[in-house]
């Protein structure tokens, strides 16, 4: 029987010679959405396959009931992972108040013990950015003097998005959007946007924790924060490969915008809230001055995102030369050295692909801005996150991933074969997404 192309991408080649390459894909996003989805669904399945063993064991008498209960617990554990994309439940209690950062808390040992300092960080946040119930910015003097009111925050789509018949009437209330957080994305990425809703600790890859204003799937340069449509393409795209699903078909174009409003009020509120924690001193006590200064520095980079926008430019043919001097690029530890990790097949298992375990010694992966576990991406056989199209490659190579070990490799002094050393260019950078193209 010959091959399919699933197995294509997961057994190697005959010859022994390592993986085959596979050819280009198109864009597959809603695809693998499902996918992604069903990943992660067919895991908690797969977590209740002891009762099917059992049943075999134990014979036919007891063969049915246990059916039945395999069978309830299998819709049981569905119906809870969808439950955190269904709408909301007027009857469901809610949660009228932010949490606190107590993950956060606990690492500065003089605010944990200090159960005043507490109440006034507590108190600042809610003065600053209102409850779950009532979402807020407060308006500092001199935003309001410059006639800049952060709760009616410019929205900047472009026309691309759709969003440009969205007219300022029509944008739902910070309360609105929250509501419809609650009910959407609560379940998954905790009610004060922590990552840590009730479904998180059952998913292989981890929502995302807003507090720390770090997002990995932006245009814009290396560590810079998202614009309001790169949250809305976010929301509306979902992200290959993992249980965040595609919006886009499910939510009207005000929907989404007003989620990404209100996302962006939980980045901002955890950013302010994280560098008040660190930086809490006993000896000083908190300072509600500095508590503004933090807050006004946060809306400050998140208002500067769109000034670095990164544009890729014109993009060449993809011929021969070019794959092969983005090949030659990709495996020498002179060059951009993108073998170290990704390997000499780009299957994620380069030599640096581990580091030892500081107690141990014992090879593990690296962790990423959010504690968790992160292999560098097989390139060959699993979905690109953050886009297939030439322009996103470059981009993640260009200007590397937030909040993961991916380097920015713009302008990165490489050394060519010849022992010529320069700058990595834009010419170069195409060159190397010609290439990683070629192994899909």
């Amino acid at each position: 029987m010959p091959p399919t192309r699933s197995m294509r991408a997961s057994a190697p080649s005959a010859g022994g010679a390592g993986w085959p390459l596979l050819p280009a894909r198109t864009d597959r996003r809603h695809d693998e959405d499902s996918k992604g989805t069903r990943h992660e669904m067919g895991r908690l399945r797969r977590a209740e396959g002891g009762l099917g063993a059992r049943a075999r064991e134990d014979g036919p008498t007891v063969k049915l009931p246990i059916k039945i209960a395999a069978g309830v617990c299998s819709l049981a554990a569905t119906l809870l992972l969808l439950d955190g994309c269904r709408g909301p439940d007027p009857a469901a209690p809610r949660h009228s108040h932010f949490e606190l950062n107590e993950a956060e808390i606990a690492g500065n040992p003089d605010l944990a013990e200090d159960p005043e300092a507490r109440i006034a960080l507590s108190r600042a946040l809610t003065e600053t950015f209102g409850s779950l119930a009532v979402p807020r910015y407060l308006v500092l003097d001199d935003w309001r003097r410059q006639g800049f009111d952060p709760n009616r925050w410019p929205m900047g789509e472009s026309a691309e998005e759709g969003a440009e018949a969205l007219g300022e009437e029509q944008r739902p209330s910070l309360a609105e959007s929250a509501a419809l957080y609650a009910g959407r994305c609560a379940r998954c990425h905790g009610f004060s946007g922590g990552g840590n809703g009730p479904m998180a600790a059952r998913l292989d890859t981890r929502p995302r924790d807003y507090r720390h204003g770090v997002f990995k799937k932006t245009p814009l340069a290396h560590g810079s924060r998202p614009r309001h449509e790169d949250l809305v393409r976010m929301l509306a795209d979902g992200i290959s490969g993992t249980a965040m699903p595609s919006w886009g078909p499910h939510l009207t174009v005000a929907e989404i915008a007003g989620l990404a409003d209100f996302v962006r009020l939980l980045a901002i509120r955890g950013e302010t809230e994280r560098m008040a924690i660190i930086d809490y001193d006993a000896f000083d006590g908190f300072d509600q001055d500095a508590f503004r200064g933090y807050y006004e520095l946060v809306v400050t980079r998140w208002l500067g995102g769109g000034e670095q926008l990164i544009l890729p430019g014109h993009r060449p043919e993809a011929t021969p030369e070019r794959i092969a001097h983005g090949e030659s690029l990709f495996l020498d530890p002179r060059g951009a050295g993108c073998v170290r990790c990704h390997g000499r097949e780009g299957h994620g298992d380069g030599e640096a692909s581990l580091v030892p375990d500081p107690l141990t010694g014992e090879p593990v992966p690296f962790l990423d801005e959010w504690g968790n576990p992160i292999r560098p991406r097989d390139l060959v056989c699993s979905p690109l996150r953050f886009g297939e199209r030439p322009e996103d490659l470059f981009r993640r190579i260009h200007e590397g991933i937030n909040g993961t070990p991916m380097p920015a490799h713009g302008g990165l002094l490489v050394t060519e074969p010849d022992g010529t050393r320069h700058s990595l260019n834009d010419e170069d950078i195409w060159d190397l997404v010609f290439y990683v193209q070629s192994l899909r």
